[in-house]
């Protein structure tokens, strides 16, 4: 199979030319004009055959993939894994993102809910695996999607037209009519109608321009220079079933305590509370593990032991972070600090400290107010500007981890 157009092949009484594949795919069908095709007499040839993946490099199966066809439509059919495989669908995923976003005002870009796409798949060998990476691929760019599971082309068009923001779009991972051995992408424009054909160039041209290696994937975020034994009690809370997956890829040597949330809590489920902390105190000295995590049921509120089980004061926390950000972003750290801390290590790590009224809330408005890098709250919250201004003990931990200072507690 060729991928560009047959210059002497063209459908009777059409303007525009067209491969072999898609000559071969019209004769199968019986489309109508076929009968008064001079090709109309290759019908007994085999089927061409599609180089392998490892043959040729994706820009060449984009442009095989993306071949023009006004019949076709938004469909972008091809043999899996031959043509189409899991690199593929992650491009065509990064991609898709980008242009469906390049199609809204450019001062709602930004947001990331502006934009949704709804992602299907068919029960064809192989379209999980696509849908898998086509959905990290929307995800890497920016993008939110809707994961749908198993659904047909109808049920696509109307989840994207009475579901979705204006703007969105969807994708259906099929073969549509194509034998068992296709598969394929099929795309859905604004208000669930077929996008068009003459947009598919834009597409495969962001695709094309993607680099799947270049993009950081889960756990990426924690840079240790040697593998960083940690022990975190999740408190049966819901973090327990999704801490591997968000920390894979790192190099922390995790182990979890009371993962199970449906077994009963063995303690109180604050951390604050030093007799809640004793397990994983037990656990951080017999493991020998470099820092312990205990948190909440909800995982916003958190305490840390060091390596010979002594718990990390807030304060002593918040230094080591002003510390490590500091020298990443090589400038002063704006922290917002309840006043119910002592601020006095604080300011003497060159961070322009403000203080808040009691609570979580006040500390977050203060550090919207001021644009502050990092807030911080007697209860053992720790906020991050970067995470919209919300608390998060895993950033904490992603930079306590990758620091090279000690951490040492009381």
């Amino acid at each position: 199979m060729t991928s560009q157009p047959d210059p002497e092949r063209k459908c009777p009484g059409a303007k525009y030319t067209i491969n072999e594949a898609v000559c071969h795919a019209r004769r199968r069908r019986g489309y109508p004009p076929c009968q008064e095709c001079p090709h109309s007499g290759l019908a007994s040839e085999k089927p061409a055959v599609i180089p392998a993946a490892a043959e040729i490099g994706p820009d060449d199966r984009l442009k095989q993939l993306f071949t023009s066809d006004p019949e076709r439509g938004s469909e972008l059919l091809g043999k899996y894994p031959d043509l189409l495989d899991e690199n593929l669908a992650w491009l065509i995923g990064f991609g898709a993102g980008q242009f469906f976003r390049s199609q809204i005002a450019p001062r709602v870009q930004a947001d990331p809910s502006a934009v949704s796409l709804l992602v299907g798949r068919d029960t064809r060998p192989g379209a999980a695996v696509l849908a898998r990476a086509l959905i990290e691929g929307i995800l890497a760019g920016g993008t939110h999607v809707v994961d749908a599971g198993l659904l047909d082309w109808p049920q696509l068009c109307f989840g994207v037209r009475h579901l979705l923001r204006p703007g969105s779009g969807g994708i259906l991972i099929s073969g549509s009519f194509e034998d068992w051995t296709y598969s394929g992408v099929h795309l859905c424009g604004n208000q669930g109608h077929y996008l068009p054909p003459d947009r598919l160039d834009d597409l495969r041209i962001l695709a094309a321009n993607a680099r799947r290696e270049s993009v950081l994937t889960r756990g990426r975020f924690i840079r240790c220079k040697s593998p960083v034994r940690v022990v975190v009690d999740v408190a049966n809370g819901p973090i327990g079933s999704a801490l591997p997956a968000l920390l894979a890829g790192s190099e922390l040597n995790l182990t979890l305590l009371n993962a199970d949330p449906l077994a009963s809590p063995p303690h109180g489920p604050d951390p604050a509370n030093r007799e809640n902390l004793e397990p994983l105190r037990a656990e951080v000295v017999r493991r020998k593990a470099a820092l312990g995590l205990a948190l909440d049921s909800d995982a916003d509120r958190c305490a840390f032991v060091d390596a010979q089980g002594r718990t990390l004061p807030p304060e002593t926390v918040c230094t080591l972070l002003i510390r490590e950000l500091a020298r990443r972003e090589d400038a002063e750290i704006g922290v917002v600090a309840d006043q119910g801390l002592a601020l006095e290590n604080l300011e003497k790590c060159g961070a322009r400290v403000s203080t808040a009224e009691p609570g979580v809330i006040a500390v977050q408005q203060t550090m919207i107010d001021r644009e502050a890098t990092l807030g911080v709250t007697p209860e053992g919250q720790y906020l991050f500007r970067d995470n919209f201004y919300a608390p998060s003990p895993l950033i904490a931990l992603a930079i306590l981890t990758s620091s090279p200072a000690p951490v040492d507690g009381e």
